[in-house]
């Protein structure tokens, strides 16, 4: 997934003489090609050595920075209150989730049947395509639900709303999850990640009167 837009940039190949025109600033060029000015340190070295990261983000990007529910990561952000990895990137005006849960046979130390394995997957990834109905972020599509060795990776993406980006975005991921856990088949003996989510599961409904998994 793309990450966010930090941009290496280095000297522009200029020599001594013709930087000395303008000694208050220097030319400087991105990796990505665009051009942007910045004064020159003291003591700076040849015009061909690499200087500091500069992070460019938009207004996006910034609301999930600046957000308690999200931290950076490899480039992009990700969830710190869910329970399977999520990760969320910014692309122009669009925000791209992938957030990867178990199948039901890597989730159990029980053998699961085929036919009890594809009937879940299905029921699980017709259940995610209504993930549109947990946000009013605009051009919510689940683009694509798969599944490889174990993992079933859900993608979505949305058109941000101002000031709620990471809102929406925790919708989803929290959407994702929980038609995961409705999915939950009782009378398999589950692996302890899993047992020990539903127990807390369990206790957080007794404490709000609901009904445990």
């Amino acid at each position: 997934m793309p990450g966010s837009r930090a941009e290496a940039l280095v000297l522009d190949e200029r020599s001594d003489d013709e930087n000395a025109a303008r000694p208050a600033f220097r030319l400087y060029r991105s990796v990505r090609g665009s051009v942007t000015y910045g004064r020159r340190s003291p003591g700076a070295q040849h015009p061909t050595s690499r200087v500091a990261f500069s992070v460019v983000m938009t207004d996006t990007e910034r609301e999930f920075a600046d957000s308690g529910r999200f931290e950076s990561a490899d480039g992009g952000f990700t969830p710190t209150t869910n329970d399977w990895d999520a990760a969320v990137a910014v692309d122009d005006d669009t925000v791209e989730i992938e957030v990867v849960v178990p199948t039901l046979d890597a989730a159990t130390n029980d053998d699961v049947a085929d036919v009890v394995e594809d009937g879940w997957y299905d029921t699980f990834e017709r259940r995610v395509g209504d993930a549109d109905s947990v946000t009013l972020a605009e051009d919510v599509d689940v683009a694509s639900v798969s599944r490889e060795d174990g993992d079933i990776t859900v993608e979505v993406t949305f058109t941000p709303r101002r000031g709620k980006a990471d809102d929406d975005a925790l919708a989803l991921v929290n959407y994702v999850e929980g038609t995961w856990f409705q999915g939950v088949i009782p009378g398999y003996d589950y692996v302890e990640t899993v047992e020990s989510m539903r127990q807390q599961a369990a206790e957080n409904a007794e404490s709000t009167e609901g009904t445990p998994l």
